[in-house]
């Protein structure tokens, strides 16, 4: 099967979800024999096309034209679908879905539309015009595939009812990276000390993840675990409100900023850490709470969107309500307090994670795929 799939955030400019995502689905996709393309937009300093880990990788420019560069931008985006000439075409999220519309109009080819993260909510279509064409297209879709159950019937309640079947999907994880990284050598080669307690944080910082109640839990929870330390991986437009907030929590000594690290490296603080937190307003799915499980860490994590189709409540890890600082401060120290509950939801984790590996997800992708080939 030839199949492309097109994204508008890819490596290595890239390093959120859905950029790791994409990277992994056309991997192990190429891995089962299929030829797969993904066409991206095209960065300063990066090749127009290259082959990367047996995929094809098409990077098209978006010229800075007044009115006119989108529309340049669209005929080049078809033009290289039509010399690929895929079987499928597969689109990651919702306000992109023009794109698969246009390939199922001007080239006749089936298209699926994955939503990511909070895509799928209208709030997040740029335009009202936008929010038009992506009604449309959703409607002309093949197929229509959600993160969680959750997701599903928010898109289901959002968007016209007389849409495609809607299938879920959940995103997957490569686990035999994980057992490469053990907790010493990683803590020696990160800096942090034996006797140190770490509570970890990986993601953006975004005003959408919570983090200021984060930071607001360390300075309650400092007052019981003197050894504790907040370690944030990311980046993102709210590091500098963050930055302040903790100076004037008093805490800059316990609290780490690392900026953005590649996702090998990520392994390292996720086997160096204690606890892990996610403390999200909203969250379409929470691609990090597996990386989190894989490395076999306790959670405490919002009640939020798709989380609590990941985390059971009290079994592999907490779920708080948001914006809720100091349950967030209670339910890591009451990790941090008890061996027992620590080492039960690191086994829970571990067995838990192993049915979103990439092989079972990529299993139901590939039949969705031939669904939609099979109706055409």
């Amino acid at each position: 099967m030839r199949i492309a799939i097109v994204t508008n955030t890819y490596l290595p400019k890239w390093l959120g979800g859905t950029a790791l995502v994409t990277r992994d689905i056309a991997k192990h996709l190429s891995a089962r024999g299929h030829s797969v393309h993904i066409l991206t937009l095209l960065e300063e300093g990066q090749s127009r096309e290259s082959v990367e880990t047996g995929v094809t990788v098409h990077r098209i420019s978006f010229p800075k034209l007044r009115f006119v560069g989108f529309p340049i931008f669209c005929l080049a985006m078809v033009s290289r679908l039509r010399k690929i000439d895929p079987d499928i075409v597969h689109i990651q999220g919702f306000w992109i879905a023009s794109f698969g519309l246009l390939a199922g109009k001007l080239l006749r080819k089936p298209y699926v539309v994955w939503s990511h993260g909070y895509a799928w909510s209208q709030m997040y279509i740029p335009s009202r015009f936008s929010s038009c064409v992506t009604t449309i297209a959703l409607k002309d879709a093949d197929a229509i595939i959600a993160l969680s159950d959750h997701m599903k019937e928010e898109i289901q309640r959002v968007w016209p009812r007389d849409m495609p079947s809607i299938f879920t999907i959940p995103n997957g994880i490569d686990l035999p990276g994980f057992e490469r990284v053990s907790r010493n050598a990683a803590r020696i080669y990160l800096g942090i000390g034996e006797d140190d307690t770490i509570v970890l944080y990986v993601g953006r910082l975004h005003s959408a993840k919570g983090l200021p109640y984060l930071v607001e839990a360390m300075s309650l929870l400092r007052q019981r675990e003197s050894r504790a330390r907040l370690v944030l991986v990311g980046d993102g437009d709210e590091r500098e409100r963050l930055e302040l907030l903790v100076d004037y929590l008093g805490l800059s000594t316990c609290v780490r900023f690392i900026g953005r690290v590649e996702p090998e490296g990520v392994q390292a603080y996720l086997a160096a850490s204690d606890v892990f937190v996610l403390p999200s307003e909203r969250e379409g799915f929470g691609n990090v709470l597996l990386e989190a499980m894989a490395a076999e860490l306790p959670i405490v994590a919002t009640n939020v969107g798709g989380i609590p189709s990941i985390i059971e409540d009290e079994t592999n890890g907490f779920l708080v309500e948001p914006r809720d600082a100091a349950q967030i401060a209670d339910k890591v120290a009451l990790i941090l307090n008890s061996p027992l509950l620590r080492l039960s939801m690191s086994k829970n984790n571990r067995k838990r994670v192993q049915q979103y590996s990439w092989e079972s997800v990529v299993n139901d992708l590939e039949r969705v795929y031939s669904d939609c080939l099979r109706a055409t």
